[in-house]
């Protein structure tokens, strides 16, 4: 409702002659401030509309006027000696003509606030418009969207456009800004739709340094939409949430099927992790002890990533059945060949290897092996003079089934590959070599005349 203060009249300042128009408000502003102090008004409904045409009719059909304020004695400000004798014989016209402007004055002063009072009544007014704008834009976007085809979707059909829009990285972290929290905001279809989808909630992200801390209840929240579903989780660990963690994992231990644990130092250890007896997935990229590995259990664990630490296989020990001979992927920094050999010993139904060796050769001898369930191989190395130390190792080796060699870090000794590609029945189908390689010319023809449909391809 738009409440509109009349001005007080005077005598000297006066709107022209009104306008009929203009009447027929003025009486029913007047009648309005009678019943604003018992009841509302048939006012309280009347169209914006209505308020702003006639507020713009009486603008544009009025004016003020000013009254004029000069007198005889105006006119001389400084008056002579002979003018104020005079003034002296006349002091009741001076006086009159102060108690008029009084008058005057206090009406201007009674007006003015008056009108501020009606200025924000129009801003309270605009304001509401600018509301109603708002909710009026709402509705319409509201009702297109029961006309587009993406609204008459089955739920089916949303499940998979929205299993797209997960974001393509590794790690999802909670974020109102992408897939699947993004979704939920949309509409109220959508986020039924999206909370009853479990492959939506099945990655995550917890923990870490620099980003909003989330609490314990809205990871919580997160994986219980994942109803049962196997879970894949990076942990981004420091010290502080080591309770928040483990409490948190508890819950889930057999939906845990992929766990990734970056650790800054050693010294945010000890980090113990429940048994997981569904997990398949594990990577460690950090400094761990051989310790923590010990401390959890993981009997189906078939893929092993160990990163930024140089290891030593023998030492790491496995709190449940040899973890080793179920392995069928492994990443993993050792320290000389001789561990390479042990960890395929160990591993004879391991299907893709990857290792670094941070030092050259070792002082014992390698002795031969043969493993018959190895397709890829990827071998690189620190040091640059490795030419003696892989010459050793391909010459221990025989793969019968590898498929793939990755040799992008490493010089290729020639004689000790081509032996190897010799007793390995000549099946591997690709060779991988760094881009800034200088393989000579004849050395790729040997490979090829051993190998025709060998792929030789060059790579950063």
């Amino acid at each position: 409702m738009l409440h509109v203060p009349m001005f007080q009249p005077t005598t000297d300042l006066q709107l022209t002659q009104p306008s009929p128009s203009r009447l027929r408000l003025a009486n029913k502003m007047q009648e309005l401030e009678l019943e604003e102090t018992t009841a509302k008004s048939d006012l309280d409904i009347m169209p914006a509309s209505d308020i702003i045409d006639a507020l713009q009719n009486i603008l544009e059909q009025s004016r003020l006027m000013i009254p004029d304020l000069e007198t005889t004695y105006s006119k001389s400000p400084n008056p002579n000696q002979y003018q104020a004798s005079q003034l002296k014989e006349q002091p009741e016209s001076i006086n009159a003509i102060l108690t008029e402007r009084q008058e005057q004055l206090n009406t201007v002063l009674r007006n003015i606030p008056a009108l501020g009072t009606i200025m924000i009544k129009i801003k309270d007014l605009r304001q509401q418009l600018v509301e109603e704008q708002h909710k009026i834009v709402h509705s319409m976007t509201l009702h297109r969207g029961y006309k587009s085809a993406l609204w008459r979707l089955p739920v089916e059909v949303l499940n998979q456009i929205f299993i797209h829009c997960l974001p393509q990285t590794d790690c999802w972290w909670i974020s109102s800004e992408v897939a699947p929290i993004l979704l939920t905001k949309i509409c109220r279809k959508w986020r039924e739709v999206a909370v009853n989808l479990p492959s939506l909630w099945c990655r995550l992200l917890v923990g870490g340094y620099g980003a909003r801390q989330k609490t314990a209840f809205c990871y919580d929240s997160w994986l219980k939409r994942s109803r049962q579903h196997p879970l894949s989780l990076q942990i981004y660990y420091v010290p502080k949430d080591i309770a928040m963690i483990q409490t948190l994992l508890q819950p889930y231990t057999n939906q845990i099927s992929s766990l990734q644990i970056i650790l800054e130092d050693i010294y945010s250890q000890p980090l113990f992790l429940p048994n997981l007896p569904a997990l398949r997935e594990l990577t460690l990229d950090g400094p761990v002890s051989y310790s923590f590995i010990r401390s959890f259990s993981c009997p189906r664990l078939r893929d092993f990533k160990l990163k930024a630490f140089v290891a030593d296989p023998i030492r790491i020990k496995w709190s449940f059945c040899d973890a080793w001979f179920y392995l069928t992927n492994l990443e993993i920094t050792v320290e000389r060949s001789h561990q390479c050999l042990y960890l395929l010993y160990q591993c004879p139904n391991l299907s893709f290897l990857t290792v670094r060796l941070s030092h050259g050769a070792g002082i014992q001898p390698l002795e031969s092996l043969t493993h018959m369930n190895l397709q890829y191989l990827s071998i690189s190395c620190f040091q640059l003079d490795v030419k003696l130390s892989l010459r050793d190792l391909f010459n221990a080796l025989t793969l019968p089934n590898l498929c793939v060699f990755d040799a992008r870090y490493i010089p290729l000794p020639h004689e000790a590959f081509k032996a190897l590609l010799t007793r390995s029945n000549l099946n591997l189908e690709r060779l991988i070599l760094g881009a800034q390689a200088k393989m000579r010319d004849e050395h790729r023809a040997e490979y090829l005349a051993l190998i025709p449909s060998l792929e030789v391809v060059l790579s950063w």
